[in-house]
């Protein structure tokens, strides 16, 4: 699984606060995947799935300059060499295609339509801003890690990219407590959870995006 969900959103009665975009050339984005906000050439702005080069190798910036990331996908999308959600996605540990129909927006046949100017198929995004909650599972450079209340809470962390196949997973890495990597502020995590306190690899934290990464909000857009 992609490994970001929407948690809540108290100041908006738990709902998260989302925003259609115009969907890249030759995308495949999957429910829960992040995504970043791009500017290209010719000065149109679409979105397009994150990747392990924006964090790990990038650290979210793009020529000395911090981009920061969007949101989170709220449905699957694939689209054509123009922009239209046209062709099929496969789950991921599928092999061969399957039956999976990918619509416009969301994933149903009554969706909202393409872009009027452009003619691109539409993505919905929940936005990191001042106010979504996400929950994603806490590593340490992909190594297990013990987290609790006490250690955890009001601290800053990364976000970390793995890819296995057909599977993208985003976790949060409390390895990253400094630097343009950094922008991920622990909120909460469960002392129910089953491996809360213990050495794990899937605990689950909740977390905000700091102000400075959240592309709705620092007016900067990735060149591709």
């Amino acid at each position: 699984m992609p490994g970001i969900k929407f948690q809540s959103n108290p100041s908006n009665g738990g709902y998260p606060v989302v925003q259609e975009y115009v969907l890249g050339n030759s995308q495949t984005i999957r429910s829960q995947d992040l995504v970043v906000l791009v500017s290209s050439t010719t000065a149109s702005i679409f979105v397009r799935a994150g990747t392990d080069a924006d964090s790990s190798t990038a650290s979210w910036t793009e020529s000395a300059t911090l981009k920061g990331c969007l949101g989170v996908a709220m449905h699957d999308a694939a689209t054509n060499s123009t922009g239209q959600a046209t062709t099929q996605i496969t789950p991921p540990g599928s092999g061969a295609p399957v039956d999976y129909p990918i619509y416009q927006l969301p994933s149903y046949s009554a969706g909202l339509g393409k872009e009027p100017a452009t003619g691109r198929s539409m993505l919905l995004v929940a936005l990191f801003n001042e106010t979504n909650i996400f929950r994603a599972a806490i590593v340490s450079n992909l190594s297990a890690v013990t987290i609790n209340q006490n250690n955890t809470i009001g601290q800053t962390y990364g976000l970390q990219y793995n890819r296995t196949g057909a599977t993208n997973t985003w976790r949060i890495d409390e390895a990253q407590v400094a630097g343009n990597q950094a922008l991920a502020v622990m909120q909460f995590v469960a002392a129910n959870d089953p491996t809360y306190n213990t050495s794990s690899l899937t605990t689950q934290v909740e977390f905000k995006v700091k102000a400075a990464w959240q592309q709705i909000n620092n007016g900067q857009f990735w060149t591709a």
